[in-house]
């Protein structure tokens, strides 16, 4: 069974993250993914990030795990959460948690295609550093 895959980079002039899953992933990997961005030497909780679901295959995420989410990814974070999908999975499973993040104060977005959140950060393109992270995973 092929593995998730984490990847990520961080804009600090820009105060913009990117996180992006691929593979087949659980809930407990995008925990991990939220506790390795907190963790990352350069991180700044005022940073938006970018959740980067359009590589995902498979997505799973149980019941109890929908808190553990919740957590990882607001307890260290006051910036904006951007959610890119292209399935409608990762959409219903994203939508779930901007209903139960907004009711803790969190703003987040989700988008079907890079430039509704690159029109909601004022940005002509992903930000060389963020696009790299993006074409490496890609090639991967």
């Amino acid at each position: 069974m092929p593995r998730s895959r984490i990847r990520l980079c961080i804009d600090n002039a820009r105060l913009l993250a990117l996180v992006r899953l691929s593979g087949e992933v659980t809930g407990q990997d995008v925990v991990a993914a939220a506790e390795k961005l907190h963790a990352h030497a350069t991180w700044d909780a005022r940073c938006d990030v970018i959740w980067d679901y359009r590589a995902i295959t498979s997505f799973v995420i149980l019941p109890d795990e929908v808190a553990a989410i919740l957590h990882a990814r607001t307890r260290n974070s006051t910036g904006r959460d951007f959610i890119l999908v292209k399935r409608d999975i990762e959409y219903a499973i994203a939508r779930l948690y901007a209903y139960r993040a907004h009711g803790l104060g969190k703003e987040v977005q989700l988008c079907w295609h890079l430039d509704e959140v690159l029109a909601a950060l004022e940005l002509p393109a992903l930000p060389g550093r963020l696009q790299r992270c993006v074409e490496r995973s890609e090639a991967a």
